[in-house]
């Protein structure tokens, strides 16, 4: 066999590794599809399927890896290529997709204000500036954009409770709507949470009063979706969650307030439309751990670990002056995100903290 050399040096390849799943994807799906998405810096690069999301690292090689075509008699060297990207299945991690979806703008209801935010001053008449509002983006747009897999775009567009209305502009709905909105579905569904029907529960909605309902039918069906388990009509709703997001709203609501735990149950309770129960449910602060500190054994505040610092040190010792003894399972879920996996969350607890075990219980404080 002869070897010929026929670099193109205006070409540039890359090589992309195949893990197994990868590679099953590839040669088992009818119609398999591979999509790159990312900023143009190729560090936060990923390649999507139709389900999963992988992240593409740069690996670069010391020994020469050549990219050659084969003939009948020869085989000619078209490239000499020093790295090649290696894919890690991160399906299931949506950290990296926040800035994607920070330009959505927040819904807050249709009597309320719905400013985008690509919205820019720019001079107006008589030197007053007016809105200059860019084209809006498409849900189609927004879903190429976003690096993640198509079925985990949609199940992130249902959490982030995102609606496209009918002129066409995607919103997320805010978090008054959500609550305004979900208690009166749940009036409407209480009977059946396991099987509802979007069309069907704004048709009762709108004829609760004679009159139409508030909100259009793609805000209904917006907070259907969110709560859902499942993504096809009819819909089950998750009633554990929807107890949860109550919790968490009515903390949110008493942000800054010191209250007895006894006062906040109570508060819960009456955020509640219907009975618990109905929600095969029940009212358990373990659902609202991450969302709230225990100050003393009977009283307890809101706390939105989004206001902490993103450097670790910064983090422990804002929350080692709110407290200055936590046990490590109430700390975890304000710290964790912040933990490499190679670590285990008390090795890295003890990298900024002190860890004290009495009994069976194990307790962070400062150094």
């Amino acid at each position: 066999m002869s070897l010929y050399s026929e670099i193109d040096k205006t070409s540039k390849y890359k090589l992309l590794e195949l893990d197994p799943d990868l590679l099953e994807y590839l040669t088992t799906s009818e119609r398999p599809q591979l999509i790159l998405k990312g900023p143009r810096n190729d560090s936060k690069l990923v390649l999507c399927t139709d389900t999963k999301t992988f992240k593409v690292r740069e690996i670069q090689h010391s020994n020469s890896l050549f990219v050659m075509r084969s003939g009948a008699n020869d085989c000619r060297l078209l490239s000499n290529v020093p790295s090649s990207w290696e894919t890690i299945d991160i399906t299931g991690s949506n950290d990296h997709c926040d800035d994607a979806f920070h330009n959505v703008p927040v819904y807050y209801g249709a009597t309320g204000t719905n400013l985008q935010h690509d919205a820019k001053p720019t001079g107006g008449a008589f030197g007053k500036p007016k809105l200059e509002r860019k084209r809006p983006e498409t849900l189609v747009a927004l879903k190429l954009r976003v690096p993640v897999s198509e079925a985990q775009f949609s199940q992130l567009w249902a959490d982030r409770a995102g609606v496209e209305l009918t002129d066409g502009r995607l919103y997320t709905l805010s978090d008054d709507v959500i609550n305004d909105v979900l208690r009166d579905i749940l009036v409407v569904v209480m009977k059946d949470i396991k099987s509802v029907d979007p069309a069907l529960v704004y048709a009762q909605l709108a004829g609760a009063d004679g009159g139409p309902y508030e909100e259009p039918e793609t805000v209904v069906e917006s907070v259907i979706k969110k709560f859902s388990v499942n993504n096809t009509v009819p819909y089950e709703l998750a009633g554990e969650r929807i107890v949860q997001w109550l919790g968490i709203y009515t903390l949110q609501s008493h942000d800054g307030e010191e209250l007895a735990i006894d006062t906040f149950v109570d508060l819960w309770t009456a955020a509640m439309p219907i009975p618990v129960e109905r929600l095969g449910s029940r009212l358990d602060l373990a659902l609202l751990n991450g969302h709230f500190v225990k100050i003393t054994p009977t009283r307890l505040t809101h706390l939105d670990r989004s206001a902490l610092s993103a450097h670790p040190e910064t983090r422990f010792r804002q929350l080692l002056d709110l407290k200055p003894t936590w046990e490590l399972a109430e700390i975890a879920p304000f710290v964790d995100d912040l933990r490499s996996r190679a670590l285990t969350l008390e090795r890295f607890v003890m990298k900024f903290a002190k860890k004290k075990t009495a009994g069976s219980r194990v307790y962070v404080t400062s150094r």
